[in-house]
């Protein structure tokens, strides 16, 4: 991992992946509704 001045890019990276997950989490959801499925918490 490469560390910057005051500056740590794990911590960017792991929030940018939550982002992603939360996103795609809401996706997944979406598309278990119309399914009929129960949503993923």
């Amino acid at each position: 991992t490469y560390k910057y001045k005051n500056f740590s890019l794990d911590k960017f990276t792991y929030q940018h992946i939550d982002n992603l997950r939360e996103e795609s989490d809401k996706m997944d959801n979406i598309r278990r509704k119309k399914e009929g499925l129960l949503p993923i918490l």
